[in-house]
């Protein structure tokens, strides 16, 4: 038939035969081959943007959340065993509060410099590698028999899941590039098996504290991000030789330079980026308001039980099952603020209410609220900050938002925690709550796109 063009590929050497008629216009022709080039990674015209169903893009986004939801539900194991295990070592609380903050000083040191890191050498070793450092840290502290021996074994968490974050993180914006109007929907999706993985994980830490003690429980963390790791290993590299590529810089050696000073205050003068650092604060402030204000305010108000507390977090937790989905959906759909600005103030307003809440029904449905308002912000926060990072400093602007994030986790107890102490678990909700009016306004002002 006059103007059809059909393409014959010979399997074993890749060859295209032409085997049109001599009518077939010569327009098409290139135009047809152009497109199959393009598939093939040839310069051509643009190939069909990628859906997340296409097999090979379900393997790689099914490996890395698989992955991530086993390290993730393995580190929700070990919530239930803090104390047990920190009354073992005659720590007391001291105790439990190093095995959770250690491992984030460490991260706050080293997320820019490895962010920079998976910039040069790549995602994947990163990935490999920090989840084999955090899984030996983990077994390590399964042994540590004091604070000295303790200590080191949480730094070597800290440095194994900062290594790891930051290549997940890079290599996640990667792989949506390909595909941009399904990136918070995959983010979503992402960010639901997390949650997903720290409902299951103080469940399953719980019964083994109870079975076999706490000590075994660090060593199937341990066992955990070990597979977690070699999981990775069955990803491709997505840190590919682009000769259109801005190169690293060299030291006086010749070598890449893990200097960060220069592309961080690059990257800190961009608008959008100061406005993604201020709300991913907010958000890990009210994750510390969470955990530091709600257990002490359900008490004092309520007179809430451990096990009602316990009961409170899941029902938190369960929204986020349901938010993060929506949240992904609505950021792809409409835009990135159309998911951002509402759910701050859905935050903020549930924070306001769970500070004058005097039932229970009313403080259940205050969490579920505020749950479902951080679950909807954090796939349009993590797509955004991967939209405006450049290709070439893809892993170093990534690790700004993480690096906010991890300071607001250690500030935030601390600061929180001290205004509880010295007037009312009720203010310090309300500072929460302003924090979230705060960053929604300062986001609106200094991010220009939808």
């Amino acid at each position: 038939m006059k103007g059809i063009l059909r393409v014959v590929r010979y399997p074993r050497h890749g060859h295209l035969r032409n085997n049109c008629n001599a009518f077939t216009p010569l327009s098409l022709r290139c135009r047809r081959f152009k497109s199959e080039d393009a598939k093939e990674g040839v310069k051509g015209d643009t190939a069909a943007p990628l859906t997340p169903w296409n097999r090979k893009m379900m393997k790689t986004i099914g490996i890395l959340t698989g992955c991530q939801f086993l390290a993730n539900a393995s580190f929700g194991i070990i919530i239930p065993v803090l104390p047990q295990f920190a009354k073992e070592l005659g720590l007391g609380a001291f105790g439990v509060g190093a095995i959770l903050s250690v491992p984030a000083i460490a991260r706050v040191f080293l997320n820019i410099p490895l962010g920079k890191a998976a910039d040069i050498y790549g995602r994947k070793p990163l990935m490999v590698c920090g989840n084999i450092i955090g899984a030996i840290g983990a077994c390590s502290t399964g042994f540590a028999n004091s604070l000295f021996m303790l200590l080191p074994a949480r730094l070597l968490v800290g440095i194994g899941t900062a290594s790891s974050m930051a290549g997940t993180s890079a290599y996640m914006a990667d792989i949506t590039s390909k595909m941009p109007s399904y990136r918070a929907q995959i983010m979503g999706v992402q960010h639901t098996m997390v949650t997903a993985a720290f409902v299951a994980g103080p469940a399953i830490g719980g019964f083994l504290a109870e079975a076999y003690g706490a000590r075994p429980a660090f060593m199937i963390v341990g066992m955990a991000m070990a597979a977690s790791g070699m999981g990775y290993s069955f990803l491709e590299e997505t840190k590919k030789k682009d000769s259109t590529e801005i190169p690293p810089d060299k030291d006086d050696n010749g070598k890449p330079s893990l200097k960060v000073a220069d592309g961080v205050l690059a990257l800190l003068k961009d608008k959008e980026q100061q406005g993604i650092i201020v709300m991913t604060g907010a958000l890990f402030l009210g994750y510390t308001a969470q955990l530091t204000l709600l257990p002490l305010h359900a008490s004092a108000v309520l007179s809430a039980t451990t096990g009602e507390i316990g009961l409170l977090f899941s029902a938190s937790s369960c929204s986020g099952l349901v938010g993060a989905p929506i949240g992904g959906y609505i950021s792809d759909k409409w835009g990135r603020k159309a998911a951002l600005i509402p759910s701050a103030l859905l935050c903020a307003s549930s924070a306001v209410c769970l500070s004058m809440c005097s039932t229970y029904p009313t403080f259940v449905a205050a969490i579920v609220a505020w749950g479902l308002g951080t679950s909807i912000m954090h796939p349009g926060l993590m797509a955004l900050a991967a939209d405006i990072a450049p290709p070439h400093l893809r892993g170093e602007a990534l690790s700004l938002s993480r690096q906010a994030g991890d300071i607001a986790f250690l500030i935030g107890p601390l600061t929180l925690g001290a205004i509880a102490q010295w007037s009312s678990c009720g203010v310090g909700l309300m500072v929460t709550a302003c924090s979230y009016v705060f960053s929604a306004l300062y986001f609106h002002r200094k991010v220009s796109r939808k």
